[in-house]
């Protein structure tokens, strides 16, 4: 572990250094769930069922898991380095020292986000099977761009799979993301799907061309109420 990058209501993420044989060295990524959410069985397993899901996605647009594993009687992820900002912190270097960003760099990184989407919307398991993985959280800061220029979409903390059973479902009724880059029929409680993570992304492009997401305000339910 060389120093924490940030910080979350359910884990921290930390840069580390992977070393091998013969001077093998390479950044990584550490994610593990935070010491007071430890004792969270829910929080554990949707720990666990992100990596599951990660373990499936095999795409240069998508951040690559590298290993899963127990430590201390708490899970830890190894996941692959992006160097380099988010989306979001990007726009914002832009407003304060250059204006909006390029329409031209924000439809290629909306298309490229898109790309790993449709990888993710439309994979097939071993056996055939449609694994219908939905992201539910798309948004600037859950997209990185590196400064040699490639694209990741990252954080699948509460995607979701199709699977047999119910292990890859969140709870009935439970909406999960954030609320202001929602689709309005999530509040209805719809079933998140590839259209919802499009609704999404549009959201988002929307928020990088003018400047500004039109859903946000202070309140939740004003918020709930502008999506709808």
């Amino acid at each position: 572990i060389i120093r924490r990058l940030a910080l979350g209501g359910m884990g921290v993420i930390y840069l580390a250094r992977n070393e091998g044989a013969a001077g093998f060295i390479r950044p990584v990524v550490v994610k593990r769930i935070i010491p007071e959410k430890m004792s969270s069985s829910s929080v554990t397993q949707g720990f666990a069922r992100e990596a599951r899901i990660l373990s499936n996605l095999r795409h240069p647009g998508i951040v690559g898991i590298l290993d899963f594993r127990e430590e201390d009687g708490a899970y830890l992820m190894v996941l692959e380095y992006v160097h380099g900002f988010d989306l979001g912190r990007w726009q914002r270097y832009a407003i304060n020292h250059r204006g909006q960003l390029p329409v031209d760099l924000v439809i290629h990184v909306t298309l490229a986000m898109l790309d790993a989407l449709h990888y993710a919307h439309t994979l097939v398991g071993p056996d055939g099977v449609p694994l219908d993985i939905v992201h539910r959280d798309i948004s600037p800061s859950n997209l990185l761009i590196d400064v040699d220029g490639p694209i990741k979409l990252t954080d699948f903390g509460i995607a979701r799979m199709q699977a047999s059973s119910d292990e890859f479902r969140t709870e009935e009724g439970k909406i999960r993301g954030k609320f202001h880059y929602l689709a309005p029929e999530l509040f209805g409680r719809t079933e998140p799907s590839a259209c919802t993570d499009v609704f999404s992304a549009g959201v988002m492009l929307h928020e990088l061309l003018a400047g500004s997401n039109e859903f946000r305000t202070e309140d939740v339910q004003a918020t709930v109420a502008r999506v709808l």
